[in-house]
């Protein structure tokens, strides 16, 4: 008795296993396959310009003041609808990536990029600045030291 059912244990488990042996793989073999991930993912924030150049940023602070984690600053200049932004820097590796401040900001000034791969030695690389948040996020990618 104990062995009739320890043999339909048995080749339970071993079709389990041949059907797994025969299936295509689910894993991704992650440095040399990437995931896209899906159009409302929430990675790393950039700072949009206009077409001729200009920041779409009018420095009003919202995205500073609603910031949970506190990572974002920002100093403007000018007045009304001239004022554009001199500093404005992020810090994430405090940033949580709630997209509160993408979603607060009157001018659509910022948006969530796609590029996930935040895994760094330097502390110092997580702090972006105006020039490096107006870059192509994918040149981050290039330049991500390995």
């Amino acid at each position: 008795m104990v062995a009739k059912v320890l043999m339909k244990d048995l080749l339970t488990g071993l079709k389990r296993t041949f059907y797994y042996f025969t299936t295509k793989p689910i894993t991704v073999q992650y440095p040399k396959e990437k995931l896209q991930p899906f159009p409302r993912f929430r990675g790393f924030i950039r700072l949009v310009k206009t077409e001729d150049g200009r920041f779409k940023c009018i420095a009003c602070g919202q995205c500073a003041r609603v910031c949970p984690a506190q990572c974002i600053s920002l100093k403007g200049e000018g007045k009304g609808k001239e004022r554009q932004p001199v500093e404005f820097n992020i810090d994430f590796s405090r940033c949580i990536y709630c997209g509160f401040c993408v979603e607060i900001c009157p001018v659509n000034a910022l948006e969530n990029t796609s590029f996930y791969e935040g895994a760094q030695y330097d502390r110092d690389w997580f702090r972006f600045d105006i020039e490096k948040l107006t870059e192509d996020y994918k040149k981050w990618e290039r330049t991500f030291k390995k």
